[in-house]
């Protein structure tokens, strides 16, 4: 029986042949038993006229490739590529100053105005950028303001009357000279979906006014993530009967005028935290023996830098006895040493993101051994290991790491390793980032990229 015949006769075998799947497409529809021929002609019609790049999922992958300018020039190639790719020239937009400095011609206000139902994403630069508009879909927006020139009542009233414009926001990003007043606090409590929000600010004689505090606490009620870079928050005695159970993620990276006590406060009133970054030291014996009691029982990833001072390597050990599963641990800049290498054995088989960089007191055979033991490992970033602990060690485990730092060291007559040790990084297949130094492990140092 002919193949052709076979189609007709079984439709299963479509499924059971690719061969006979492929001369099925092929056929016209008049000749296939599961045509109707009514329309078989429009059908033929339309199928001689129609290409692969017709296709929604073949015009979005195209478009994935391309840089804005090119995205939008593809509008004008005709009404299909249009209706496919308007929601990606509007999904994220930016307005301002950089878009001058680059010589690129942002959206008019007309346009931004006609488009905005499309629009998810809002970066806004300087206050005479932008003027008050409803984004129904608006999920981020960023507001980048340093000039002097951006502060007064009236700009904060216009920065206030924006957010409350838009209450589906979801993540909220401050880059700002001071950190706003009790008209931006207020419309920001009304934000029920909020829930992430980054402050930058660069006065650091400024901080959430007294009569903008109950406001700035009910926000952060809702949050699921805080970063906060520069400004005075609010002491303790705002927060004591309080507590932020939604919070997963706190980065507390600099914060002015506040004690670390009242900082390790606030912390202690997040039970759910997931993810922990602070750049406090004086405190760090406190910090331990609240995991230790169980204070954050999901807590997976922690970020500790720039510990040198107070600080020993005992202090870390007991951090990381505290956690109870780790993920990610970022304690570069630290004393980290034999005792808190010990506490890290015991979450080899969770570990995806570790930074050890300028850590002196690591040994290169600290480094081959989480080399040789993680094979969660994700991104890693760590200083000197030697060529010939990575020859004379166990295999690397890390198989799946997708993001590596390191710098590799070979002693004198020791370049007939490197084949060695490029075979075992030959290994890593999914490896997207590479940066490998090298150096001479008889004394000096180099870099290479």
């Amino acid at each position: 029986m002919f193949l052709s015949q076979q189609i007709r006769a079984s439709p299963l075998c479509l499924v059971l042949n690719p061969l006979a799947l492929i001369l099925f497409l092929l056929i016209p529809p008049s000749s296939s038993p599961f045509a109707s021929n009514v329309h078989s002609h429009s059908v033929c019609s339309t199928m001689a006229k129609s290409t692969p790049l017709d296709l929604p999922e073949i015009q979005l992958a195209v478009a994935s490739h391309l840089t804005d300018p090119s995205l939008v020039q593809c509008l004008r190639v005709c009404k299909s590529w249009y209706r496919t790719l308007l929601p990606l020239v509007w999904r994220q937009v930016q307005v301002g100053y950089s878009m001058v400095k680059s010589r690129q011609q942002g959206p008019s206000p007309r346009n931004l105005k006609q488009h905005c139902e499309l629009v998810c994403g809002l970066v806004i630069e300087g206050s005479n950028s932008w003027d008050v508009t409803h984004y129904p879909n608006l999920h981020t927006l960023t507001l980048d303001v340093y000039s002097k020139a951006d502060t007064g009542l009236a700009f904060e009233d216009t920065l206030a009357a924006l957010i409350a414009l838009n209450k589906s926001i979801v993540v909220l990003k401050l880059r700002m000279k001071s950190i706003p007043g009790l008209a931006f606090w207020r419309a920001a409590s009304e934000l029920d979906q909020l829930r992430s929000l980054h402050l930058s600010f660069f006065n650091n004689g400024m901080g959430v006014g007294a009569d903008a505090v109950e406001y700035f606490l009910k926000v952060c009620m809702r949050l699921q993530y805080l970063e906060v870079l520069g400004p005075k928050l609010v002491g303790c005695s705002h927060f004591t009967n309080l507590s932020f159970p939604r919070m997963r993620t706190l980065l507390l990276l600099s914060v002015n005028d506040v004690t670390p006590i009242d900082q390790l406060e606030f912390i202690s009133r997040c039970p759910g935290l997931e993810r922990l970054a602070w750049h406090v030291s004086s405190v760090v014996k406190q910090l331990a023996g609240k995991l230790a009691s169980g204070m954050w029982p999901d807590l997976e990833a922690f970020e500790l830098i720039d510990l040198y001072s107070d600080v020993a390597d005992e202090d870390i050990a007991l951090i990381i006895n505290g956690m109870r599963r780790a993920t990610g641990l970022d304690f570069g800049r630290s004393p980290f040493g034999p005792s808190a290498f010990q506490a890290l054995r015991r979450h080899f088989s969770t570990l995806k993101h570790l930074r050890l960089t300028n850590c002196i007191a690591m040994t290169s055979s600290m480094l081959q051994e989480i080399l040789g033991s993680c094979p969660q490992l994700v991104e890693l970033k760590v200083d000197k290991v030697l060529a010939k602990d990575i020859v004379d060690g166990e295999p690397w485990a890390c198989l799946s790491i997708k993001s590596l730092q390191i710098q590799i060291g070979f002693g004198q007559g020791e370049q007939h390793l490197q084949p060695l040790v490029f075979k075992q990084l030959s290994r890593l297949v999914q490896l997207q980032r590479l940066y490998i130094g090298g150096y001479s492990s008889g004394g000096g140092g180099g870099g290479g990229g």
